[in-house]
């Protein structure tokens, strides 16, 4: 691949809008009590990032694979690249999902990047603290999961990173479980890991399983946004079955095509999902799932019209959402296996498919299930981006100034439309009303904190005390359903003995056989009874407990 290198128009436009930006804030600098222009700093840091990072010497093909936690994205690359093969594990929960790289390399290594020993003091500090939100909850569980597995953090943290060679994909999925895996022990520690693999179609590529967008970890989120920046081709999933939803709306609507991706392939995922959704209405699988593509293509143009007003790049947008691409990874994995070599979760879901009997034969079944997966447009989608990605790399180079000076232009105009609104408030209202209404609003805001603090010591106050009245009532349960009576039972037993009569001459020699029996006593503990046991606890905790707390509540 050719380096970009910049010529001397390119480089002029470049420092022509980076002195535009810097000018701008100097002129508003004075007034930054009263104006909010953080945006347009933020907008200058991540300009020069976008440069830079462009005019590299080894810059790639940067392809992003982008959706919401659980979208099947790492399902979804295991398919296009790894030949169904479960090379990239799914994280144990989304709250230790880490940026996967996968590049060319001749020789296969992976490379592992743990947390510095300032992201992982920050994590512990705010794994310490009580509040129940999405971040503090994900770092008391990264916390959780470093403490079980019973190593000390500090062999990794801090280290950098870890080079690891490997030889074949199994020995790579052995790794690869080891560090980012559901059961890795070294899961909690790790940052980022990059796939360096003897794949020649990779050269000059760099795909990437980005975490979800969705992310409870706020960091991940962030990288996961930053990396949009440097992404020349997203392949963006969401599920069939909950298609372009909020979440997804908000990514693709505006900050996916604000940030220069002129590439972006919606793909709906899981579309056995959406397919087992719409059998419940009609008795044919190809009905259902063309059904089913009509009506989320339809509802991803509605989106299209509902956004035209946005700061967006239309052409980009709306041509991804009026030829949306559903898939199922899985479905297309089973179509090339015997039903014997099915794993667990495609028998479960063929079996669904199968309610009216349309997946018995053979031939019908695999090609069936070839339909629904439909992997071969999306292997035919990436490898056309393969063959063009000088051009795509050319065509963003030309877009970089632009795209960025229309996001200035739309952060100059909110920031022209807050100061003309206070303004106006100024003009129209004389200097003693403003102060009287600044003391209002002040002693509004002192009244309502005061009020929630009120009302949230008492709520602790009796969440603790719900809370110790349960404890209580479920330590009393436990005891009372540990108790085990003894049982008694009586064994019989029974045999027999030969009685013999001796005469003086051998042959008269003779006897008889008696049989008798007896009982012995024993005690025993019944195993029926421990399992009663543990039904009662359970029904207990799970429903008394509840229903006295509603009571209350």
């Amino acid at each position: 691949m050719p380096i970009f290198q910049k010529t001397a128009a390119e480089q002029q436009r470049i420092d022509d809008f980076k002195n535009k930006l810097q000018q701008s804030i100097a002129k508003l600098e004075p007034y930054s009590e009263q104006i909010d222009f953080t945006e347009l700093k933020r907008l200058l840091e991540s300009f020069n990032a976008q440069v830079d990072d462009f005019y590299r010497s080894d810059r790639k093909l940067n392809i992003g694979v982008i959706g919401q936690v659980k979208a099947g994205k790492s399902t979804f690359l295991n398919t296009l690249l790894f030949n169904g093969n479960d090379v990239l594990p799914s994280a144990r929960t989304p709250k230790t999902a880490v940026l996967t790289m996968i590049e060319y390399s001749e020789n296969n290594r992976l490379e592992v990047d743990f947390y510095n020993r300032e992201d992982w003091q920050k994590l512990e500090e705010i794994s310490r603290s009580d509040i129940p939100d999405n971040t503090h909850e994900a770092a008391r569980e990264i916390m959780k999961l470093a403490n079980a597995n019973g190593i000390d953090p500090y062999k990794y943290i801090g280290t950098g990173s870890d080079s690891i060679e490997f030889e074949s994909a199994e020995e790579l999925m052995g790794k690869l479980n080891d560090y980012v895996g559901e059961n890795g022990k070294i899961t909690p520690f790790v940052k980022s890991v990059t796939i360096r693999i003897n794949k020649p179609e990779l050269e000059e590529i760099c795909v990437i399983d980005t975490p979800g967008l969705n992310d409870a970890v706020a960091s991940r989120t962030d990288k996961t946004r930053e990396f949009m920046e440097k992404c020349d081709v997203v392949f963006f999933l969401s599920r069939t079955s909950q298609f372009l939803d909020a979440v997804d709306k908000e990514l693709v609507s505006r900050q996916l095509p604000r940030k220069g991706v002129e590439n972006l392939i919606v793909i709906g995922s899981q579309f056995d999902g959406g397919i087992l959704d719409e059998l419940r209405k009609t008795r044919s699988i190809s009905v259902a799932a063309d059904n089913i593509r009509q009506k989320q293509t339809e509802h991803a143009i509605d989106i299209v019209k509902l956004s035209q007003n946005d700061r967006i790049s239309e052409k980009c947008f709306m041509e991804a959402c009026r030829n949306p691409i559903f898939i199922s990874s899985l479905m297309y994995n089973a179509s090339k296996k015997d039903i014997s070599e099915y794993s667990e979760i495609e028998a479960f879901y063929v079996k669904k498919l199968n309610k009216f009997k349309e997946l018995e034969d053979e031939r019908t079944r695999a090609d069936i299930l070839r339909s629904i997966g439909n992997m071969d447009e999306v292997s035919e989608k990436f490898n056309v981006i393969i063959a063009q990605k000088d051009a795509t790399l050319q065509d963003k180079a030309s877009h970089i100034v632009p795209n960025a000076q229309k996001e200035f232009s739309a952060v100059l105009q909110e920031i022209t439309r807050n100061t003309r609104n206070t303004l106006t408030l100024l003009q129209t209202s004389d200097k003693e009303s403003i102060i009287k209404q600044k003391k209002f609003v002040q002693s509004q805001i002192s009244e309502i904190k005061t009020s929630l603090e009120n009302v949230l010591g008492e709520l602790l106050i009796s969440l603790e005390t719900c809370r110790s009245d349960c404890m209580r009532k479920l330590r009393n349960n436990a005891r009372d359903n540990s108790r085990i009576e003894e049982r008694e039972g009586v064994e019989w037993h029974t045999g027999s003995h030969t009685v013999g009569r001796k005469h003086f001459l051998f042959w008269s020699w003779g006897g008889h056989t008696e049989h008798y029996s007896y009982s012995t006593t024993y005690t025993y503990l019944a195993a029926t009874d421990a399992l009663e046991n543990v039904r009662n606890f359970g029904y207990d905790a799970c429903y008394k407990m509840v229903g006295e707390r509603r009571t209350k509540s």
